[in-house]
């Protein structure tokens, strides 16, 4: 009977244990894939708790937030994203709900390279004829005509920079070394942990960006075709 009783108060106060550090444990926001990748390669091994608000294949650029993410990032301590050239849908809920978390625009990240949108030629704005929309039904893609419009507004890049900066590993890189002593900061008792993360993070992506370019090498010199200009 001891025993049981025992076993029972042992199991109650690692519960309690437990739950206390899931509410200790640093809240992570972020907004796309790549830093969600960024994130958790430097959070191994760590308690942090990250969340990805653009999941599967929903474009950052008409993004709508569902109730539970607005939750995440009303609780966040640290939200990561690139800015609002690119996730424009979270200007407004960053000022409403993120007032609690460091916000960080990482297109502003030292060492990240900027490149101004392209203009003229295809690049420029365009208008659709009646005929460009036949067969196309909005509502089958989960879009309605208002957001297919703001869809292209966004794709025409108004805004001072490229959003896509995030496809250049270099870029990875200055985005991961930010991240890192971010999280540092917040979360100082895990700082060896981040810090060590990094360099093992830096280290993979300096292989990737050797590998890409020699696979770039070998067709720099053919023209291609995109349906969207992010690979500037």
């Amino acid at each position: 009977m001891k025993t049981s009783r025992l076993l029972l108060l042992t199991t109650a106060a690692m519960a309690l244990a437990q739950t206390a550090a899931a509410e200790d444990a640093l809240k992570v926001v972020t907004s796309i894939k790549p830093l969600y990748s960024l994130t958790t390669a430097l959070t191994a091994g760590t308690a942090t708790e990250t969340t990805l608000l653009v999941k599967g294949a929903a474009s950052p650029h008409t993004y709508n937030m569902t109730p539970s993410e607005a939750r995440a990032l009303q609780n966040a301590d640290v939200v990561f994203w690139i800015g609002p050239a690119l996730e424009h849908f979270l200007d407004k809920p960053l000022d409403a709900l993120g007032g609690n978390a460091q916000i960080v625009e990482l297109e502003d990240a030292p060492g990240v390279e900027t490149l101004a949108p392209r203009e003229g030629g295809a690049f420029e704005a365009h208008e659709h004829d009646e005929d460009d929309h036949e067969g196309h039904d909005h509502e089958e893609d989960g879009r309605d005509d208002h957001d297919h419009e703001a869809g292209h507004d966004e794709h025409n890049h108004d805004g001072e920079v490229d959003p896509h900066m995030w496809l250049d590993p270099l870029n990875a890189r200055a985005f991961a070394a930010a991240m890192a002593a971010t999280l540092a900061e917040n979360d100082p008792a895990n700082a060896e942990i981040y810090a060590d993360n990094a360099e093992k993070l830096e280290a993979r992506l300096d292989g990737l960006t050797t590998d890409i370019q020699a696979q770039i090498d070998a067709v720099n010199a053919k023209p291609y075709v995109v349906f969207h200009d992010a690979f500037h």
